[in-house]
């Protein structure tokens, strides 16, 4: 009994890391069939945080195809179980995915405000990686509302932050951030782009996410002008 445990359990790690791969990779219909297949040996297993990673591929893939409310309620069920496994590096990475769904929704002000909580959680965790991720959210926020300059300078930190860790961002990453990227360059014209590029690369991590996490305060003069 232990034995046929053990291998259902890695059965489903097998199943949930090959679904996490290919949804990164853009191919979003064998990340559902291996999330699917996983998610039912995690549920039949009671694996708290591993129902919650699957949860969140078949979320970050409904986002992708434009469902947003199934990817609510996708992204809202993996936040209840991250917070039950605690673990606040899930939590922080779900609750950047439901900013960025509020996002496509119009909802601008609930989108921010969840994109800081969860930068502040990976801020506490020391998840660069992340953080660059959730820089890039943040910025896509400010790029919807057309605040360009600020989106730029965002992007040109989490740019920098990539380089320095060498995290590329995955295939579906880097086509969104080819489309703001763009779309700002056009609203701000190349010299201003070029400036607010280059004083985001140049602006230290701590600084940016001080202000970042409280776009209201004086210091976030920085970022928001």
């Amino acid at each position: 009994m232990r034995r046929e445990i053990g291998d259902a359990v890695g059965i489903a790690v097998c199943l949930s890391s090959l679904a996490n791969v290919a949804q990164r990779r853009g191919d979003m219909e064998q990340a559902v069939a291996l999330a699917e297949q996983a998610l039912v040996l995690q549920r039949e297993l009671g694996s708290t945080g591993e129902i919650a990673d699957s949860l969140r591929v078949l979320g970050s893939v409904a986002r992708a195809r434009g469902d947003y409310e199934h990817a609510a309620r996708l992204f809202e069920e993996a936040l209840v179980l991250e917070r039950q496994a605690g673990r606040p590096r899930g939590m922080g990475v779900v609750l950047r995915s439901l900013g960025s769904v509020a996002a496509r929704q119009g909802d601008y002000g609930r989108a921010a405000a969840m994109i800081r909580e969860a930068l502040a959680i990976l801020r506490k965790v020391s998840d660069r990686a992340a953080i660059a991720t959730t820089l890039e959210a943040l910025a896509y926020v400010s790029s919807a509302m057309e605040l360009s300059a600020p989106a730029v300078r965002l992007l040109g930190v989490a740019d920098a932050l990539r380089d320095e860790i060498g995290a590329p961002r995955t295939f579906v990453g880097q086509a969104e951030y080819d489309q703001h990227l763009g779309a700002a360059r056009a609203l701000l014209g190349e010299a201003a782009f070029t400036s607010a590029w280059a004083a985001g690369r140049a602006l230290p991590l701590d600084q940016a996410i001080a202000a970042a996490l409280d776009g209201r305060a004086t210091e976030a003069s920085v970022l928001y002008p």
